[in-house]
């Protein structure tokens, strides 16, 4: 499946004990390392959510872009 600027790729984060999920925008190639911007919804937020906060706009304008979930919110909560 070819993926766009803006495609999301599932990530495990470690954290203590566990993984916390969540997702990695990787911004098209420009020959020089984009800077990463890393989103946190805060509490009770989802890291699905920050796609149309940001992550995919940022992916689009040449940013890799990390969204995730932190303990005790959303996918965390299901492990």
């Amino acid at each position: 499946m070819a993926t766009s600027a803006s495609s999301p790729w599932p990530v495990a984060i470690p954290y203590e004990n566990t993984t916390l999920p969540g997702y990695f925008y990787r911004a098209g190639d420009r020959g020089v390392p984009p800077p990463t911007v890393i989103l946190h919804t805060g509490f009770d937020g989802t890291a699905e959510e920050m796609h149309f906060q940001g992550a995919a706009a940022g992916a689009e304008r040449g940013y890799h872009v990390l969204a995730f979930d932190g303990p005790g919110q959303g996918g965390a909560l299901h492990h």
